[in-house]
């Protein structure tokens, strides 16, 4: 029961046996510090995964599940098994809306043959000789970086796998860039990155680990006017433009001008969530076909992609230039919130508003959030989820948001 628990104050969500038709080969040595994971028919996403000997957490770890359904990983766990320990994996699905799961480890020794799975019956395979298994290669961190530390979990992985680097920033810092080189200095790429970690796949090779971090400036003074000739004292939005400018959040269509009236775009959005973070630089691909490198919203939407906030459109583009939706941007912000790991357990009731049948499936859920947290409050009984969303009222969300 104290595992249970434990895992329900980091996740916050309930751990059952295994479901559905996921497949589970799990295993570990007796003598290794290490588990062998090997999973099938999930759900595509991101999950949250604990080990426990016991009632005593031994490890965390993050893992994308991509289109193959599959998770594949040798986890560290910081002890050295013994047949007597009782391990256990809890995998939740985070961002998924899969089922979660709990499975047992059994612990082989030295040259056993074992595999295990959620059920408690039979089968699935061993891992306990790595000889069938490909190489593992070394995840190399820098020695000492100015600002904060990075770790690695596995330090070694076989390719084909998935590292996670923990991020960790001093007071006073954040984190400038990170960057994984393969052993023929091409950049690999990067995902379910979040404000503590990131992860990638292992490739055919030992990796660099780069990153830097930088030092926050803290602004002590106030604004007490804006630049803005087109946004006045008594404006509704006057306080929102203030502060999302003032946080250096929004800026403006010009020097003189911040368009309180026009419609925001999806880069646009995507440009000042990435400010939020202080602007990391992953040095990877965006994914978009129309997202090339250099433009001004480009670095944005890498790190927006890679940590799961944007996914883009059916036809493989992100479509910057286009006039984000209000619906949209409650998915945008829906996923941002997860990423912080923030609750949006909030709900509100769509059916009092008269449109609340034009929201789209893949937004409800993101909408009936937003209105329950108070971000979103309609206009004249009214969601339009399909209406652009205008400059001022995204600053007036922000603030909401933020405070």
């Amino acid at each position: 029961m104290k595992r249970i628990l434990a895992f329900l104050c980091l996740t916050s969500l309930i751990i059952f046996t295994l479901a559905g038709n996921a497949l589970a080969a799990v295993s570990g040595q007796a003598g290794s510090s290490s588990i062998r994971v090997s999973l099938a028919d999930l759900t595509p996403g991101y999950y949250l995964c604990a080990v426990w000997d016991g009632d005593e957490l031994l490890t965390l770890f993050d893992y994308t599940v991509g289109s193959d359904g599959r998770m594949e990983t040798t986890v560290e766990i910081g002890k050295t098994l013994s047949s007597a320990d009782d391990v256990q994996l809890g995998i939740s699905g985070a961002n998924t809306g899969a089922g979660d799961v709990r499975i047992d480890v059994p612990i082989t020794s030295s040259g056993g043959n074992s595999g295990g799975n959620g059920g408690g019956s039979s089968g699935g395979s061993s891992y306990a000789d790595d000889s069938s298994h490909g190489e593992f290669y070394a995840v190399n961190l820098p020695g000492s970086v100015t600002g904060g530390r990075l770790s690695a979990q596995p330090a070694r992985a076989e390719a084909g796998t998935t590292v996670t680097v923990n991020i960790a920033p001093e007071d006073g810092y954040a984190l400038d860039n990170i960057q994984v080189q393969a052993g023929n200095n091409e950049n690999v790429k990067l995902s379910g990155v979040r404000s503590n970690r990131m992860m990638f796949t292992m490739p055919n090779a030992p990796v660099n680990v780069r990153a830097a971090f930088k030092h926050l400036s803290v602004y002590s003074g106030s604004f007490y006017s804006l630049p803005f000739s087109d946004v006045r004292t008594s404006d509704w939005f006057y306080q929102a433009v203030h502060y999302v400018f003032s946080q250096a959040l929004m800026t403006g269509e010009s020097q003189t001008l911040f368009n309180p009236n026009g419609n925001l775009n999806r880069a646009m959005l995507v440009v000042t969530l990435h400010r939020m973070e202080n602007q990391p630089r992953l040095f990877t691909e965006a994914g978009f076909r129309d997202v090339p490198a250099g433009q001004w919203y480009s670095e944005a939407v890498v790190w927006a992609k890679a940590s799961g906030i944007v996914n883009g459109n059916e036809d493989g583009r992100f479509a910057p230039n286009e006039e984000i939706t209000r619906e949209q941007l409650a998915a945008i912000l829906y996923r941002y919130a997860q990423f912080k790991g923030l609750d949006v357990s909030a709900k509100g009731d769509l059916s009092n508003f008269a449109d609340s049948a034009a929201v789209s499936g893949w937004a409800e859920e993101a909408m009936q959030w937003t209105v329950g947290a108070g971000l979103l409050n309609g206009d004249n009984g009214s969601l339009k989820p399909a209406a652009g969303a205008t400059r001022a009222e995204v600053a007036m969300i922000l603030m909401r948001f933020i405070g």
